[in-house]
């Protein structure tokens, strides 16, 4: 049985409200995204700025401003049909405002057009392992999503993931999203960069760090064995009565003289 949308929207925004912990599983979220090498490929980063109960993205903008990533952030005007959207220079108290809504906003707006950003972060109420949303029933970010194919996350708590969400055709999933405990691949579109190669997923590249790990543990192991063996060697020589340091002495002298 689908429940209609108003019904999920209540049922999911009550998870979210209710959720202990938010601030540190919006830092373990944010964390997540940082490890996305989508994130730290791009330039220009759209992000939302957080109400209410929303997964808290001030961690995850001021990495960006940090790394030197321009950030817009979305700008909500009274009775307007699309978002508008600005710069965001700094998370400073003074140089933000609350605007429509309640969103916070650059207290001196900086106006950009929809086509400058190449990853933009999406706030949700509930997501599905498709990759569809349900948003807040305005239709901003449904809009903007199908106005321009941008690589997007969008920001959750498991708490608001659902078994399936009712869409429509003219929906568009999002490329992943990223909750405290994974990350969810909806959309592989997003697997091509900008030069044409190809990135890692979130799945391989954990593959590879685990490939990688398990090499160093594998070479380590190496090592640990060849010491082993080499302190085998000279306790036998001991009980021999041969000293092995003077053995390894008269090798190094020995090679020495061939040089």
């Amino acid at each position: 049985m689908a429940f209609p949308k108003h019904i999920l929207r209540r049922e999911f925004r009550r998870r979210r409200d209710t959720l202990e912990q938010r601030n540190t599983l919006s830092q373990a979220i944010c964390a997540r995204v940082r490890d996305l090498p989508v994130y730290q490929a791009a330039r220009v980063l759209h992000c939302y700025l957080p109400i209410r109960s929303e997964v808290d993205t001030h961690t995850l903008i001021s990495d960006a401003l940090a790394r030197g990533i321009d950030v817009i952030v979305p700008v909500v005007r009274p009775d307007a049909v699309d978002l508008d959207h600005s710069r965001l220079a700094s998370l400073a108290v003074e140089e933000l405002e609350v605007g429509f809504f309640g969103t916070l906003q650059p207290r001196i707006l900086q106006p950009v057009q929809p086509d400058v950003w190449d990853l933009v972060i999406v706030p949700l109420l509930a997501f599905d392992r498709s990759g569809y949303r349900l948003g807040y029933g305005k239709g901003y970010y449904d809009r903007l999503l199908a106005s321009r194919r941008t690589r997007s996350i969008g920001l959750a708590f498991a708490v608001q993931e659902a078994l399936e969400l009712p869409h429509e055709p003219h929906d568009t999933p999002l490329d992943w999203i990223v909750t405290e405990q994974d990350v969810v691949v909806g959309n592989d579109l997003h697997l091509i960069r900008p030069d044409g190669e190809r990135f890692l997923s979130y799945v391989e590249l954990e593959q590879q760090r685990t490939h990688e790990q398990a090499e160093r543990k594998r070479m380590q192991l190496e090592r640990d064995r060849a010491e082993q063996r080499a302190d085998a060697l000279a306790a036998k020589l001991r009980e021999l009565g041969i000293d092995p340091d003077a053995i390894a002495g008269d090798q190094s002298a020995s090679e020495s003289m061939q040089d």
